[in-house]
């Protein structure tokens, strides 16, 4: 859900639809059609800050930012099958991948046209073992402190527990 209410959906499955944004009242606000998004099929990564979408789609993974109210823009991407992302400023982070990668933590800098990896590594838990089989909930725990911030990281749900990680750093105090 953005700052205003509206409720930003990422299809999966191969899905036609791709990326819609509906209303408060339940009333299709904005879509994916005719946006020029490349390989649009699957909505991996989704994530919302202010009034602004970002995805990270299947086939060719670009990064897209989405405003309502001006042109979608595309960057092209080599970072492959992330499940969450998170954008601060000129920032990026992906988590997840394909196979051994499932568990990256990939950091990025966006350029003119494309994303450009700045280094990557493999999350494990605090014990060192790897989180075993997981899943990314609700795509970044903490979000706001104005200017895009970012408190907390994805919500990692796995077979021994609940994690959250802090991507961007603290930026004030929370609750």
């Amino acid at each position: 859900m953005d700052e205003t209410g509206h409720i930003w959906v990422g299809h999966f499955d191969e899905n036609p639809v791709g990326i819609r944004r509906w209303s408060t009242l339940g009333r299709l606000a904005w879509t994916s059609d005719g946006a020029a998004i490349p390989g649009l099929f699957d909505c991996y990564a989704l994530n919302v800050l202010g009034t602004a979408a970002w995805a990270c789609p299947y086939t060719d993974f670009p990064l897209v930012e989405i405003r309502p109210d001006r042109l979608v823009r595309v960057w092209s991407n080599r970072i492959r099958g992330a499940h969450a992302v998170a954008v601060r400023g000129d920032r990026v982070a992906f988590y997840g991948g394909y196979g051994e990668e499932r568990d990256r933590l990939a950091h990025a800098e966006l350029t003119e046209t494309f994303v450009e990896l700045m280094g990557a590594g493999l999350l494990a838990l605090p014990d060192g073992c790897a989180s075993g089989r997981r899943w990314v909930v609700g795509g970044w725990a903490l979000t706001g402190c104005g200017g895009g911030c970012l408190v907390g990281g994805p919500a990692v749900v796995g077979v021994r527990g609940w994690w959250g990680l802090v991507v961007f750093g603290w930026c004030g105090s929370v609750g």
